[in-house]
This record gives C-alpha cells, structure tokens and sequence, in this order.
C-alpha cells in the first residue's frame, strides 16, 4: 500500500525521516562544536587582554648609551625577495622552518611548524645553544615580526632607554588573568640577564602553548610586578602597514604554507 494521505499531503517514508534526522542531528552537533570553539577563543583572548596602566612608556627619544642588542623573528616558509630593502630584516637573526630555502635565514630548524604551533617553534629556539649564543653577546634582544615596520634609529633609541630603566621586559603590555604580563608580537625586548635566569628556573612553562607564543614568553618570564614591564609607545613603530608623504609600505596577512 502506498503512503496515506491526510488532509491532501503526503506523508513522507520512514526511511526519509530517519535521514532527515541524522542529518538534523549532525548538523546541530557541528554547529554546537563551532560556538563552542568560538567561545573558547573569545574566553582565551578576555583572559589575555587586560590593559595595563600606569606604568613607563619608551618612546625611544633619549638614547643615554649604546647597547648591544640583536634581533630575532621567526620566519614560516616563505619569504619576499624584497624584504631585504628593510634594515632590520637584514640585522635580525632569522629562525626559518626547516623547509625555507630561502638564502636569508640564518637559523634552520630541524622541522616544520604550523601557525597554530608557533609555541612548539618558539620553545625549541628558546632552548636551542644557537639562541643561547645570542643571549651571551647582548645585553638585550629583541623580537620583532617580520612585517614590523620601524627605523634604526627609533629601535637604537628604546633599547638603550630600555637598558637604562628599572624594568626587564616591554613591549605592548597586557595581563592575564593568572597574573603575569605579556606583550603581543610585533615588537617586545627582554634584557638578557633576565631571560638566562627564567630559562633555567622556569623553562618547563614553554610545554603549555601552541598557537600563543608571545602569551608563552610572558608565561616564561613570570612578572607580576609592574615595576618590572614598561609599556613601548606605539608610534615608534607600525606593523604591517606604514604611510607618510613619500612612502608606503603595506605587508598583506600571513600566508599559512
């Protein structure tokens, strides 16, 4: 017998229903693990945005003595062939994956790191002897995104006030919940002294981050003392675009290999 009719409709196989279910089933299952990863994410970044106040600000302008300092910044698979034309993609100590062929990279890794790992990259130079080189011939070193736009002179000028201040670490500060202080990437520099003495207390904190590797530097330190942070003003450098009357430098998002 066919399907009954009621009322003129249709009513529609079993078997359609029981499709149909799933179907409804599956789809309000993805879209809760969707929300749900949505709101993980926004729950992370509350916890890491506290702004912080009250506190110094370099604004780079004095300079009372020459420091020595070195750059690093971490470099995925690619890179521009004209980034060269910036003076510190030219100083920095570049730590490629280990697929970049690229002729610029001074440090090779031994593998290759996805973006939502950058904690794993940032943890095996950390604890690499090519990084503890670094740390025993500079008084400060300073990390930098490679699309950071900033001019020697600025960075010359706030690392040597940064060198004559009380405090060990600056950048773009923010706090956690948890309590210690960050600075997000484009730019942040720790005095090496510091550093040396956090890497041998406290190294075990850099197994606890993925994607989050400046959360992570901030985690390894472990100031919760504002007297120890500065805040580094943020017209002394762009990131990712830079415009006046003669010049325009604009880098586009990060590319995902």
């Amino acid at each position: 017998m066919g399907p009954k009719h009621r009322l003129g409709l249709t009513c529609p196989p079993k078997a359609f229903v029981g499709r149909f279910l799933i179907w409804l089933v599956t789809v309000g299952l993805l879209l809760g693990s969707t929300l749900r990863l949505q709101a993980d994410y926004f729950s992370w970044r509350n916890r890491m945005e506290f702004e912080v106040e009250n506190i110094r600000v370099l604004k780079g302008k004095d300079p009372s003595n020459s420091v020595k300092y070195d750059i690093f910044m971490y470099i995925g698979c690619t890179v521009s062939p004209f980034a060269a034309v910036l003076w510190h993609f030219n100083q920095a100590v570049k730590v490629c994956d280990a697929d970049n062929l690229d002729s610029s990279c001074n440090i090779k890794m031994n593998k290759n790191y996805n973006y939502d790992f950058l904690g794993h990259k940032a943890k095996d130079w950390l604890l690499s002897s090519d990084f503890n080189t670094l740390l025993d011939r500079s008084d400060v070193v300073v990390k930098l995104d490679d699309d950071t736009i900033i001019s020697k002179t600025i960075l010359d000028n706030l690392v040597s006030e940064f060198a004559a201040a009380d405090c060990k670490y600056a950048g773009n500060m923010r706090k956690t919940q948890a309590g210690f202080y960050w600075s997000n990437g484009p730019l942040f520099m720790v005095k090496t002294d510091y550093l040396r003495s956090k890497l041998k207390d406290n190294s075990g904190v850099l197994s606890y981050y993925n994607k989050a590797e400046d959360v992570q530097m901030g985690a390894l330190l472990d100031i919760t003392n504002s007297d120890l942070i500065c805040n580094v003003d943020l017209d002394t450098f762009r990131h990712r675009y830079y415009e006046d009357k003669r010049l325009s430098i604009r880098y586009k998002p990060y590319i995902t290999c």
